[in-house]
This record gives C-alpha cells, sequence and structure tokens, in this order.
C-alpha cells in the first residue's frame, strides 16, 4: 500500500465560497440587524450560513487496493492498513473507517452462503463488496445476486385484431378490439394555488386474457403492442398449434 494513499484518498478541503468574500446575503442581514456587532471573526460568517468547507473524498484507489487482496488473510492486510495509515491523523483516521465500512468482519456461514450477525444475507453493494471468512480469515469478495430476467409471453399477430399468446404455458387465440384515446384516458382537473390545471390518468381495466388488471399505458404496449384489448380467449387444439405455432 502507498504512503501517499491518504493524499490520495482525501485530496484537500474544498470550499462552496470559493472567490467570494461574504456569504450571499450576507450584507444584507448584517444590516437589517439593529445592534449589529461591531467586530467579529472571520470564521463566523461563514459558520451561521450554508456555506461550508468539506473534504472532497476518492474512494476509488482504496477500493481497489482491498479489492486487489481477495484471497489473503485479513490480518495481513489489515496491518498493512495500519502501517499507512495512523490513528493520530483525522484523516488518515478516516480513510480506515472507510476501509472497515467496505469489509464486513462479523459473518455467519449459513449454508455456504455469508449472513451478517443479524442472519440476514450479505448483499453486495457499492459500500460493501467484501466480507472475512469467519473460519479461515481470508477476505473474500460478497456473492453478487443473480436476478433472473422474466421469460416474455410468447405471443404470435395472425392478423390486425387477432393474437395467439401462450399464457401458462397454454396457447390461446385472443380477439382483439382496438381502444380510442377516450377509453385509455380521462382528463383530471386539480388547482395548485390560484391556478387550474387539468392533466389525464390511465383508465385500470382488467385483461381478460390474463387475468390481472392494466393499470399502465406501457404495459399494453409491451403485451399487445398496442392499444389492443382482448374480447375473447379461445385455447387451440393441437392441430391449431401446429398450423399456427409451427410457422412462428
Amino acid at each position: 500500500m502507498k504512503k501517499e494513499m491518504s493524499k490520495i484518498i482525501v485530496e484537500r478541503e474544498r470550499s462552496h465560497n470559493i472567490g467570494l468574500k461574504n456569504p450571499k446575503g450576507y450584507k444584507k442581514r448584517l444590516k437589517s440587524l439593529e445592534n449589529a456587532p461591531k467586530r467579529e471573526s472571520m470564521r463566523k460568517r461563514w459558520k451561521a450560513s450554508a456555506w461550508h468547507k468539506e473534504l472532497t473524498e476518492c474512494l476509488g484507489p482504496l477500493y481497489r487496493w482491498l479489492n486487489s487482496k481477495v484471497g489473503q488473510l485479513w490480518d495481513k492486510v489489515h496491518s498493512e492498513l495500519c502501517e499507512n495509515l495512523k490513528r493520530e491523523s483525522a484523516i488518515q483516521d478516516h480513510v480506515r473507517d472507510h476501509a472497515e465500512w467496505y469489509v464486513e468482519k462479523n459473518v455467519i456461514m449459513v449454508k455456504g452462503v455469508p449472513h451478517d450477525s443479524s442472519f440476514f444475507p450479505l448483499l453486495w453493494s457499492r459500500g460493501r463488496q467484501l466480507y472475512v471468512h469467519p473460519k479461515t480469515g481470508i477476505l473474500c469478495q460478497i456473492p453478487r445476486r443473480k436476478v433472473e430476467k422474466k421469460k416474455e409471453e410468447n405471443f404470435i399477430i395472425i392478423g390486425s385484431l387477432q393474437q395467439i399468446h401462450k399464457i401458462s404455458g397454454i396457447w390461446y387465440l385472443l380477439d382483439l378490439v382496438k381502444l380510442e384515446k377516450k377509453d385509455l384516458v380521462r382528463p383530471y382537473k386539480f388547482r395548485i394555488g390560484n391556478k387550474n390545471f387539468t392533466s389525464e390518468i390511465f383508465i385500470c381495466f382488467r385483461d381478460l386474457a390474463y387475468g390481472d388488471n392494466i393499470k399502465q399505458e406501457y404495459q399494453l404496449m409491451d403485451r399487445y403492442g398496442g392499444h389492443y384489448k382482448p374480447v375473447s380467449k379461445k385455447q387451440l387444439s393441437t392441430e391449431e398449434i401446429k398450423k399456427y405455432v409451427g410457422k412462428g
């Protein structure tokens, strides 16, 4: 680990008031005071306002260094970290705190899956990506949760107002009707202050084919490819499946 890591991560104090002698509105507030002080410290005006200094942090190098130590003993990694970052320095101590937050040390293994002390599975996040194995003491990476994408229901368009959909593993022939704008949205009037406004609200309706509610316009577009609504539903026979699905 580089000795100047603390300088790389926490560069210097930055201020929102660069180039200004007084905070915005300071002189106006000062004139409004009847018993304005004749003297005051230069720092007081900034403390009383929202303008303040803050530390500019660049935590990427620290996180990359910790990730490069995956597979090593945490005690060895921690000793190397403490060798270059001292508790006596406030900035270096702040960098050590970030390293402590990034690595979860109180871990319980349940069926090979790391859990925290409350028996919740560890979830990978930008602020915490590593953990210490409770038995071996080796620094490990928190596994990312695999998000399974839902398979889209198969459908085949056989006409302008006819489609074939596979719903729960069964093929159905759907007869559709095209919806007009008045069937999709209704006007909604509301008032803010002294002004009146008019907006539109989607009209929720029940989908005859899938048995759920259509609450947004995009659901119609994703499901039927347009502003259509099913009016009848018929299960296809084996011969009809071969006829239509075979071509699809």
